[in-house]
């Protein structure tokens, strides 16, 4: 059995997250953030890390969330 040093319950802020996996992509990759069971407040938390291509499974959660972001917004 593997020990890990690491304490599993940490995790980093998404932002933090997403500068991470940016950092790693080559540049002509294109990075889509998949919503699917994702929340409307963590899908904002990700267009304010830098996030801009989302994609969702079924169109009709597509709507929901696009309308709850417009209505949202400061």
């Amino acid at each position: 059995m593997l020990e890990s040093t690491q304490d599993v319950g940490a995790t980093p802020p998404l932002s933090q997250r997403i500068h991470q996996i940016r950092a790693s992509l080559p540049s002509q990759v294109l990075l889509v953030a998949v919503t699917k069971q994702v929340e409307v407040g963590r899908m904002r938390l990700a267009y304010q890390a830098g996030i801009r291509d989302f994609a969702e499974s079924r169109v009709q959660d597509l709507h929901e969330k696009k309308n709850s972001l417009r209505t949202s917004r400061t």
